[in-house]
């Protein structure tokens, strides 16, 4: 998918994903939907709305201040900002674009530790 710098995806799009050996040894079934969801996210940039209370739930996973920076950093948006991630109870709740994915396929690689990650444009 290749959108003018500054331009989000607005489409419908595919993704592919490779997986090593050693992901999901009793199978990769009960990861997929927290994968996706994961992989979806980190093509949008966080619209900056709830800092505090996102930044702290942040801190239980690493350094809240630095993965505030990297939610709300725009470089790799290629589906636009959004409300991705917002209070629920005292943790969060992620809300990726996952209706616009039109389809998903996890394969199994040859390399143990390997995840490669391929998105498609379906359309405009």
């Amino acid at each position: 998918m290749h959108e003018e710098i500054g331009t989000p995806y607005g489409g419908e799009f595919g993704i592919t994903v490779e997986l090593g050996s050693v992901w999901g040894r009793r199978g990769i079934a009960p990861a997929v939907k927290t994968l996706l969801d994961g992989f979806i996210s980190a093509l949008h940039v966080h619209d900056l709305s709830s800092r505090e209370h996102v930044a702290a739930a942040l801190d239980e996973v690493g350094d809240g201040e630095r993965l505030w920076e990297l939610l709300n950093d725009p470089a790799m948006a290629i589906l636009g900002p959004r409300r991705l991630v917002r209070p629920h109870g005292r943790g969060i709740a992620w809300n990726p674009a996952d209706e616009r994915c039109g389809f998903f396929q996890f394969t199994r690689s040859a390399q143990a530790d390997a995840v490669t990650v391929r998105i498609h444009a379906l359309s405009r």
